[in-house]
């Protein structure tokens, strides 16, 4: 199970532009829930992580990936 807050910062990046979110759905979820995370500069993202665990992740255009939650992901910030 998972409950995921917006943190402060933006995900990982190996782009100059930093990318940043602004929004995400659903907000909890067990393992397979798959979370649209919004923002922008999501062009070279190399990380996605939920907590202290990194995701499987598919960018589907620069304001949004498509995240699925893995085995042993608890609640934790999304960044």
């Amino acid at each position: 199970l998972y409950t995921a807050e917006l943190k402060g910062k933006g995900i990982s990046s190996s782009g100059s532009v930093v990318p940043a979110i602004t929004s995400f759905s659903p907000t909890s979820g067990t393992e397979g829930t798959m979370v649209s995370i919004y923002g922008e500069n999501f062009t070279n993202v190399s990380d996605v992580r939920i907590g202290d665990s990194s995701v499987y992740f598919t960018p589907v255009s620069p304001t949004e990936i498509i995240a699925e939650v893995t085995f042993g992901v608890q609640t934790g910030y999304i960044f």
